[in-house]
């Protein structure tokens, strides 16, 4: 038989107590140190995560702020029509016109993205109400930019620092130091850049001006803008956004730089300005542009004399001569320099056209920063080139119309859940109440279209918010709706605004 096993006296009891607590001080310090290894081990890859996603946001609040509205469009308006009417404020990237297949004639709206958000700004502020085609038109902002506000704000803040002004609407036959010589009556100036165009020698009716104070911008805005110059109203305001230093990454803060104290009297600068500019005017009616049969004075609410016989008188804040209106047969006429019964007059508007596929100098610099800070960020991830673009936040298309984008969407696409037969008129109002238990509907569209000999039916239904389309998407992802499996998928939101549904 075993003896039993003697106790620990109390000085052992107390040794044995002093040997656990010491493991357990072991342990957890030896957790501890490998949870600090970790967190510093990943430190570098999330600076570079969210680097990388914080490029993207200001890329995507970029576009937003490029990018305007227009509703109340006349349906007999074609899309050069509408060109012709918004380019005087800026190059223009895209005109998005909603198009109806059924009636084979536009919505009677359209979104406009500008390469630079000044001009559209100039646009919104300018022709909103304004006459087009016998209707007064409507200009607003995209249903997503509220979600992008905190970013937007980030960067007009950013651009705060600066004194720098944007001019639109630059006759093609002005250079730089022509420019120059009108704009430095109200201080000095520290750059001034017309954007190139892609023919050597040319540019792009824009330029980009920094001042060495903010009062220098702040006077040339409130004279320069609507002031005809070579027979063309420049379209001035401050900038809303800061350049991009040269080997600075978009997603980086800017720097702003030194300023200096005001110089110049603004009541003698603008009475220098119309005096330079009528030598430059009489440089450019020296080449006999045929677009232009005189210039009557100079300044604001000149009044200015096309080829066509129009007289049209502009205000500061005024569309008057129908800036964007139609006239004549076939084309615009007005103060934003359209004349004619066929189209435009000559001189007066070769300045305010640019090539809407391509870039301006400043927006091509900072789109080719952004791809390469973005690559290299990824590229430092690991990534693949296939990987790089589904790991950017921002809208990736998926079988062309649908984005794996679920940073500010609020449109989902469901698909398979009805067949072509059950098409009625009450789908609509079915699919909202089977919706509404995730969120508030904005709006559902039953679309039919025909893919392979087949009919597709897809329902889009728009929430308030995306975080309720996330909901909902969740939720119906997989689904079985009498006996189909449904497919839930966001939907790209500017392309759902235009009416873009096919794809």
């Amino acid at each position: 038989m075993q003896k039993p096993l003697a106790e620990f006296t109390q000085a052992q009891q107390n040794r044995v107590i002093m040997a656990k607590a010491k493991c357990a001080e072991i342990s957890s310090q030896h957790k501890a140190s490998q949870a600090a290894q970790q967190q510093a081990a990943m430190a570098p890859h999330l600076q570079r995560v969210m680097m990388v996603q914080e490029t993207a946001q200001r890329q995507r609040a970029f576009q937003l702020m490029c990018r305007v509205y227009v509703g109340s469009i006349s349906f007999d308006m074609r899309e050069d029509q509408v060109r012709q009417a918004f380019v005087p404020f800026g190059p223009i990237k895209s005109i998005d016109l909603a198009w109806d297949n059924v009636t084979m004639k536009h919505k009677g709206f359209a979104f406009v993205e500008y390469e630079c958000p000044e001009a559209a700004q100039l646009a919104l502020d300018q022709m909103n109400g304004a006459m087009l085609g016998g209707r007064n038109i409507k200009c607003g902002r995209p249903s997503s930019m509220p979600a992008a506000a905190p970013v937007i704000a980030q960067l007009t803040a950013e651009a705060e620092a600066y004194n720098r002004i944007y001019v639109g609407s630059v006759h093609s036959d002005l250079t730089e130091l022509d420019l120059r010589s009108v704009f430095e009556a109200f201080g000095q100036i520290v750059t001034l850049q017309l954007a190139p165009d892609a023919m050597p020698g040319r540019h792009r009716g824009f330029a980009f001006i920094d001042y060495d104070s903010k009062q220098s911008c702040v006077d040339a805005v409130q004279a320069m803008n609507l002031f005809d110059l070579g027979g063309q109203y420049l379209r001035v305001r401050m900038a809303m956004t800061a350049p991009v230093p040269i080997g600075a990454s978009p997603g980086m803060p800017f720097l702003p730089p030194a300023s200096a104290t005001p110089s110049v009297n603004p009541a003698v600068a603008a009475n220098t300005a119309p005096l330079v500019a009528a030598q430059i005017q009489s440089q450019i009616g020296a080449n006999a542009n045929p677009g232009i049969s005189g210039i009557t004075g100079m300044g604001l609410g000149t009044s200015v004399s096309l080829s066509g016989g129009l007289a049209a008188g502009l205000a500061p804040q005024g569309m008057a001569g129908a800036a964007g209106g139609l006239a004549g047969t076939a084309g615009l006429a007005g103060a934003a320099g359209l004349a004619g019964a066929g189209g435009l007059a000559g001189a007066a508007a070769a300045g305010g056209l640019a090539a809407a596929g391509g870039l301006s100098g400043l927006q091509a610099q900072l789109q080719q920063l952004q791809q390469a800070a973005q690559l290299a960020q990824l590229q430092a991830l690991g990534t693949n080139g296939a990987e790089s673009a589904a790991a950017l936040p921002l809208p990736t298309p998926v079988t062309g119309t649908a984005s794996s984008s679920t940073s500010d969407s609020s449109v989902v696409m469901l698909r398979n859940m009805v067949t072509p037969d059950e098409v009625d008129d009450e789908l609509e109002d079915e699919v909202k109440d089977e919706c509404s238990r995730y969120g508030n509907v904005r709006r559902v569209v039953v679309h039919t279209e025909e893919v392979q000999g087949e009919i597709d039916v897809k329902i889009f239904v728009c929430f308030t918010e995306h975080h309720e389309a996330e909901k909902a998407r969740e939720s119906l992802s997989g689904r079985l709706f009498a006996g189909r499996t449904v497919h839930a998928e966001f939907f790209d939101q500017a392309r759902f605004e235009a009416g873009q549904l096919n794809g």
